[in-house]
């Protein structure tokens, strides 16, 4: 314990340490200061030789400064000016002296002397704090340089789908990697950019960053297109390894993190590029895209694959015209450019390019480019951008397989837009020896080939929408193949003559197929030569010259379509290579000559030529595997013993009208016992008259067929078309056991008229049986049966009976339900469904025998259903409605077609026809949740007892709805709003782009004008097709607000509306518009039998004027007026206003027909003319006040009197029934003169003059002027008709006989008062009676 004298010392002795340090501070003062200057200089001088330099070159690099550092910049700052603050105080005290004796004073030189050493410690301190790496990073790529993507990128509708799917699966936490997936240029990268761009500045994502793969997937490559954007500073020395775990932990650290890895063509391992894409984990996720499906789902293992079509035709272009500009919507361009677009097939890489290559260029260019597609010339079409070549080339380039290699360039010899059937491709295949197994029969080679279609779809080489049957090339990938295989002659389409100037001797492959080639060379020295296609059309019947083949030794394949082999050149049995020869559709006669190709031949097609008998030298083609006579309908003889002899046979097709079997073996001609013999057949399509046709010792050996057509009692039709390689018509006979064998393979089975309908599809289809089934059609089967499929025989266990059935079609038959509940289970494919004329039928699901389920029936794929004369059905799945007064019974009431217990949430079309009982569509209180939003069309006629199609419910439901029609629905009144409903429940369709309306006697209005609303508009954009038939109530088609969403609309058709006053009605608004009611697309525009009709809009303008100044119709190209009995005239006498902004209205008017108009006075003014130049056919028929086609006011006169009327294009003039008509035009000259010298008709072909009582002369007596501006009139005229004009006095006279060479048809009819038809002046008595009058081409004279 320390003593009172103890802590005294201590505080003594630190007291005397403080004073003695304050002393030594305040004796240091100018020592002390001195330091601290000179820390100061070196800490300034550090700053700007080392900080402010590195700073200032980071700027100019336009990094971003480090945090740290710009602290640090700051707190320099701070302590530079808090030196200079200092200093001047320090100055400040050094001129002053202690205020007792002239001295410094001692205290505050000892406080200013401390705080110098502190100062000089915190600028020691900052200057090692100052000691950085590096001073900056560099910033991330701005998003218009990471997405390189168009401003103004427009998401089409088509696209609008996929585009949400990726952003919605980039939003899902169980999903981690996402693949996008289609064929090369089809916009995959621009696609996922987009979405990027998107989920960054939403904010998604915090990073988004983007590397492109492409087929080499070389990591490092990969790695440095991430290691930038991300800010992981200089790579260069480092090692994949340690790039991995740099980007690893930047794309782990808690942000969310979106990587997007562009054109992958093979795994690729995300882990050793550094994306942590690991179970659970929610900070990184991928973007994939590739050409090939196959790789993102197998390799890649994405969660989710999204594929991305091609643009449909309007997308496509709306695209082209982008690119392009807008001049191709020009009169001149239009249809050259909507060509040349076609020729893109959607392609988004093509239509860019050629947009971009054709842009502002002459219709010279444009027309040589369009030659060019069409002959499959891309890569030579000017200014083309090279890498759509280069692109789907390497597509080419990296298949592995050489039988999809193989295969790809056989397709290209097939035309554009071919759909290729396997078959056939196989069979080529085949004969090439291409496939690289060496398969030893057709359907081994089959499988092979099958195999490679698959690898071509999911490499977008080959179309994915076609049928399994057949494949399809898209016209862009055809003509990249075309270039690849340099040893391919491929000539389609506009070839006029045989391929001329040109070195055969290369080709391995010759294709051509034209419409117009005359002949062909006698003899081609084709050494290389093994594939021959050649294609002619049926009016010329190529005939192939004797010596053709003669120096094609090689030659393995021939495929002939519509040529002359009659008779077959001797050349051909020259070719001891030939495999495969197909005589498609050709005229023949002899072939006897193929006897010579036994040694080598194993496929012979006749398919569709005219043969009548197959010779017997046919039988010495013992090593044929395929034999294919089908569509050969005038074949009746084919000699026994022929078929039996090809041993061989794989494949045999008869002709499915082929009905001459030897019955008794005594007519000489084949016999249905032949067909055991040929124990090698897996394809057979034979039709069989009647079941006891099959031989009596032994049943027809069924099992080894794999692919069969096979009809029984009835054959099959033209038009019949069914799903499958498998199928079994049975018509009017009973079912044997024998046939089990096929009952069980069959993928389409039609029944007509079989007894044990019950024994079929119940005892059958209860359990194991139609395992293949696809396509099920049973018509005018009457047993008795409750249902038509079955009840599984274990209720327990769901029935693999049906599975795979997707399209049903029923007719005629007695049936009360369709389905059962436990049956309707098993329809999981489920596609299509029709039924018609079953008389009794209920419901398509009935509970009959069963217990009523609550269980909601869900058909997941059914896209399309008709239901045809059905009087009695009530419901889709009618509802049991328990009663009270027993326990246990139920009744069915009036319902609705569809209720909450049946669910179609794929459902595209729905027609009903003749239903006459169904009162509703739709249940107006509840549906499934998912249920019609699919709906595209929707059709419904004869419903008697319907009252409404849309409930206000059903809005929401049916915004893809693009097609409407409903006809003979008499008690419809069709207020889509229905009573109750709210304002925001007023009709939307926004995809409706057809609408027809027929035979609704009591429709007044589509929708309740009265609660309509801008902002709520009954139709978008999309309507194109109107039409309005005998709804006797109606009394306008469309409100004026309603203008601007009619942009697209290409067609109205209105007839017999008899109360209709208008088509476009302002009945509502305040005042008569303003603006110009322009519909900039309308084509077609057909007006019949509206009897009160005034005007074509509201107006107030003179009553009568069909159309005026305000009407506008730029593209308009037909238009008919039929009994428009209070219209006195189509367009106003007074000039129109001169179209603004250059639009151009009426010019594009190729056809006018009217008809029936009892009031019109006048057709076309003359102020019109300059509109109506490209006009081709004019028809007036029954108009019995009209006096002039072509009239004018007294101002125009002179412009009628002085100026040529010309209608440079005009081919047909009919006028019939004109009671009234004086002259074609207004003129002063004689008023029953027709032509006088100022009409010009350089194109006219055909006149026609019926009941022109008032005219005496068709072309005045006085020769008509020259022709100005070498305009010929008339010349072209090649029929005259003239029939009732009861004052003509002549037809022709003598002056116009040199305009009339061309003239093919004379008739002239009733007309009393003619005395000759050919008529003169005096002053040309002479030329008549010495020169030879000479009609060259006529042909018909009808007096």
């Amino acid at each position: 314990m320390c003593s009172p004298q103890g802590i005294m010392n201590n505080i003594i002795g630190k007291a005397m340490d403080a004073a003695f340090q304050a002393v030594k501070c305040a004796i240091h003062y100018k020592e002390n200061h001195k330091d601290l200057r000179d820390e100061m200089e070196k800490f300034k001088e550090y700053r700007k030789d080392i900080i402010e330099r590195k700073v200032e070159a980071a700027q100019n690099r336009g990094e971003d400064i480090l945090a740290a550092v710009l602290s640090w910049r700051r707190e320099a700052d701070e302590m530079t000016q808090d030196f200079d603050n200092f200093m001047q105080q320090c100055n400040r005290e050094e001129s002053m002296l202690c205020f007792a004796c002239v001295c410094p004073n001692f205290i505050r030189r000892y406080r200013l002397s401390k705080q110098a050493q502190e100062k000089k410690d915190k600028v020691i301190k900052l200057k090692q704090e100052g000691h950085f790496d590096e001073v900056a990073r560099p910033k991330s790529p701005p998003p218009e340089l990471l997405f390189r993507s168009e401003d103004d990128y427009e998401i089409f509708d088509s696209r609008a789908s996929v585009f949400k799917d990726v952003v919605d699966a980039l939003k899902d936490s169980k999903v981690t990697v996402i693949g996008v997936h289609g064929t090369g240029g089809v916009g995959k990268t621009t696609l996922v950019k987009e979405v990027g761009k998107q989920l960054k500045e939403d904010r998604t994502f915090d990073e988004v960053v983007m590397a492109v793969v492409s087929k080499d997937a070389n990591v490092s490559k990969i790695q440095s297109q991430l290691v930038g954007p991300l800010n992981l500073g200089p790579i260069n020395a480092a090692t994949e390894e340690q790039i991995s775990y740099k980007l690893w932990h930047r794309l782990n650290n808690g942000k969310k993190n979106l990587v997007i890895l562009d054109d992958i063509w093979k795994e690729v391992n995300l882990k050793a590029i550094g994306i942590p894409v690991t179970d659970g984990n929610q900070c990184c996720k991928v973007v994939i895209t590739s050409r090939n499906r196959r790789v993102l789902q197998r390799n890649m293992k994405v969660d989710r694959d999204f594929a991305l079509q091609l643009l449909p035709e309007p997308e496509a272009w709306a695209l082209f015209k982008k690119v392009a500009g807008n001049s191709v919507d020009s009169p001149e361009l239009y249809s050259l450019a909507y060509a040349v677009c076609k020729e893109c097939k959607g392609l988004p890489v093509a239509i860019n390019a050629l947009g971009a290559a054709l842009k502002d260029k002459e219709i010279s260019s444009w027309n040589t480019a369009l030659v060019k597609l069409e002959r499959s010339l891309l890569s030579q079409v000017e200014d083309i951008d090279p890498t759509v070549y280069t692109s789907l080339k390497l597509s080419y380039d990296e298949l592995e397989s050489s039988d999809a290699k193989s295969c790809f360039l056989l397709c290209c010899l097939f035309p554009e837009d071919a759909e290729i059937l396997i078959d056939d491709l196989t069979r080529l295949c085949m004969a090439r020896s291409l496939l690289q197994q060496n398969p030893y029969a057709l359907e081994e080679a089959r499988d092979a080939v099958c195999t490679a279609v698959g690898t071509l779809k999911t490499r977008y080489l080959f179309l994915d929408d076609t049928s399994e049957d057949v494949v399809k090339m898209h016209d862009v990938t055809r003509d990249v193949g075309i270039s690849i295989a340099e040893a391919f002659l491929v000539e389609h389409g506009f070839v006029r003559e045989w391929p001329k100037k040109r070195k055969y001797e290369s080709y391995s492959a010759i294709s051509i197929r034209s419409q117009s080639i005359d002949e062909l060379p006698n003899e081609l020295a084709c050494p290389q030569l093994r594939i021959l296609m050649l294609e002619s059309n049926y009016r010329s019947w190529l005939k192939v010259p004797d010596g053709f083949f003669s120096r094609m030794k090689e030659l393995e394949v021939i495929d002939f379509n519509r040529m002359c082999m009659s008779p077959l050149p001797s050349s051909l049995r020259e070719l001891k290579n030939l495999q495969m020869l197909c005589l498609n559709n050709c005229k023949l006669a002899d072939i006897d000559i193929l006897k010579d190709l036994q040694d080598t031949l194993q496929m012979l097609s006749l398919r569709g030529s005219e043969i009548e008998v197959l010779p017997p030298e046919i039988a010495r083609l013992t090593r044929l595997r395929l034999l294919d006579l089908r569509v050969c309908y005038d074949l009746k003889v084919i000699p026994h013993g022929v078929i039996s002899h090809l041993t061989c046979l794989e494949e045999l097709y008869f002709p499915d009208k082929f009905y001459q079997w030897d019955k008794n073996k005594s007519s000489g001609n084949v016999s249905l016992d032949e067909l055991r013999l040929l124990t090698r057949l897996t394809t057979l399509h034979v039709h069989i008259p009647k079941d006891m046709l099959f031989p009596k010792e032994s049943f027809l050996n069924f099992e080894n067929l794999v692919r069969f057509k096979i009809s029984i009692g009835g054959m099959f039709e033209v038009f019949e078309r069914y799903l499958g390689t498998r199928i079994l018509k049975l018509e009017g006979i009973p079912l044997k056991d024998e046939l089990n064998t096929l009952v069980d393979k069959v993928e389409g089975l039609h029944l007509s008229g079989v007894d044990g309908l019950k024994n079929v599809l119940h005892n059958r289809g209860g359990g194991e049986g139609f395992l293949n089934l696809k396509y099920l059609e049973v018509q005018s089967c009457y047993d008795s049966v409750d249902h038509l499929l079955g009840k599984p025989k274990w209720s327990m266990q769901p029935s693999r009976s049906f599975n795979k059935l997707t399209k049903i079609i029923i007719r005629d038959c007695r049936l009360k339900y369709l389905f059962s509940p436990s049956s309707v289970r098993g329809l999981l494919q489920l596609q299509k469904l029709t039924v018609s004329d079953c008389k009794i039928l209920e419901g398509i699901i009935g509970f009959e025998g069963e217990k009523d389920e609550d269980e909601l029936t869900y058909f997941s794929k059914l896209k399309d259903i008709e239901l045809e004369k059905l009087p009695n059905l009530t419901s889709f799945y009618p509802k049991l409605e328990k009663t009270s007064m027993t326990v246990g019974n139920s009744s069915i009431r009036a319902q609705s077609l569809f209720n909450e217990k049946v669910a179609l949430p794929a459902l595209e079309t729905l027609r009903i026809f003749s239903c006459s009982q169904i009162k509703d569509v739709w249940d107006v209180k509840i549906l499934p949740e998912n249920s019609f939003f699919q709906l595209k069309e929707l059709m419904v006629s004869l419903c008697d007892n319907l009252v409404n199609v849309f409930q206000s419910n059903m809005v929401s439901r049916l915004q893809n709805l693009q097609k409407v029609a409903k006809v003979n629905c008499h008690d419809m009144e069709v207020k889509e709003c229905n009573e109750g409903a709210e304002p925001n429940d007023l009709i939307l369709f926004p995809r409706l782009t057809n609408l027809k309306l027929l035979h609704m006697k009591n429709l007044k209005s589509f929708c309740d004008n009265s609660r309509r609303s801008d902002s709520q508009p009954l139709f978008n954009h999309q309507l194109r097709h109107m039409t309005v038939h005998q709804c006797a109530n109606l009394v306008n088609v469309f409100q004026s607000n309603m203008v601007s969403r009619l942009q697209n609309l290409q067609e109205v058709d209105i007839d017999y509306c008899p109360y209709m006053e208008v088509i476009i009605s302002n009945k509502g608004e305040e005042a008569e518009p303003n603006d110009n009611i322009v519909l900039p697309q309308l084509r077609n525009l057909y007006l019949r039998s509206l009897k009160n009709l005034k005007s074509f809009c509201t107006t107030r303008s003179e009553a009568g004027l069909l159309f005026n100044h305000k009407v506008v119709f730029p593209a308009l190209n037909h238009f008919e007026m039929h009994s428009l009995p209070n219209i006195t005239e189509i367009w106003s006498k007074q000039a129109l206003p001169e179209p603004e902004e250059e639009v151009e209205s009426f010019f594009q008017l190729t056809s006018i027909a009217v008809d029936e108009c009892n009031e019109l006075v006048s057709l076309i003014p003359s102020h019109m003319l300059p509109q109506l130049q490209k006009l081709q056919n004019l028809r007036v028929e029954n108009c019995p006040e009209i006096e002039t086609i072509v009239s004018g006011t007294t101002k125009d006169e002179e412009f009628i009197n002085n100026d040529i009327i010309v209608f440079p294009e005009l081919s047909i003039l009919t006028l019939d029934c004109l009671k009234k008509l004086k002259s074609f035009c207004t003129s002063t000259s004689e008023a029953q003169l027709f032509f006088n010298n100022k009409v010009v008709f350089p194109a006219l072909n055909h006149l026609k003059m019926h009941s022109l009582p008032n005219i005496t002369e068709i072309w005045s007596k006085q020769a008509l002027p020259e022709p100005e501006e070498e305009v010929e009139s008339f010349f072209q005229l090649t029929s005259i008709a003239v029939d009732e004009c009861n004052e003509l006095v002549n037809v022709i006279p003598s002056h116009m006989l040199s305009q009339l060479q061309k003239l093919q048809k004379l008739s002239v009819r009733s007309c009393p008062e003619i005395e000759t038809i050919v008529s003169r002046t005096t002053k040309e008595e002479n030329v008549l009676s010495n020169d030879i009058i000479v009609f060259p081409e006529l042909s018909i004279l009808m007096l």
